[in-house]
């Protein structure tokens, strides 16, 4: 995955490198169903907190800490309730904190925010992380309507 010159150097900051390979870390029946192409994520930027990269005065630092074996729901009917939402299975990669949010793929690979609200940020994992990363929601995301089961473009926290 190539990633533009702003979110490598945070990468390379964290400790990432080229040729990087963490699988060992990983019990493979926590990640044994992930589809192969997140597996190789993870291999490669697994066990990273990488701050993040704004381009805007801000007080608060977004720490994306890549690991699935920190990035799970007390409860299972948790996982459930998302997945009977969305109709897929999902793969958590790890957390974007302060805000605790858990970060998840689907079976299609769209990059999921799960924590008290339900948010689906970009259409693939590199787009996400680099979202993620400089914290810029500019083009969109969807909050999940638990209500409606709709996914509602660009709403607000407490709209």
């Amino acid at each position: 995955m190539e990633f533009e010159k702003d979110i490598l150097k945070q990468l390379q900051k964290a400790g990432w490198y080229s040729g990087r390979n963490v699988s060992e870390i990983y019990d493979d029946d926590k990640i044994k169903n992930y589809p192969i192409s997140v597996k190789k994520f993870l291999w490669e930027f697994g066990n990273l907190s990488i701050e993040d990269t704004k381009r805007y005065e801000s007080e608060v630092t977004n720490i994306l800490f890549i690991n699935p074996l920190y990035s799970y729901f007390e409860d299972d009917d948790d996982w459930e309730h998302v997945e009977n939402f969305i109709n897929s299975k999902l793969y958590p990669i790890g957390t974007i904190n302060p805000d605790g949010y858990i970060i998840a793929l689907d079976d299609s690979e769209n990059v999921y925010m799960l924590g008290d609200y339900v948010f689906r940020i970009a259409t693939n994992l590199k787009e996400g992380i680099e979202i993620l990363l400089r914290d810029d929601w500019s083009n969109g995301f969807y909050e999940l309507n638990e209500k409606t089961g709709d996914w509602v473009k660009n709403r607000k926290w407490n709209e």
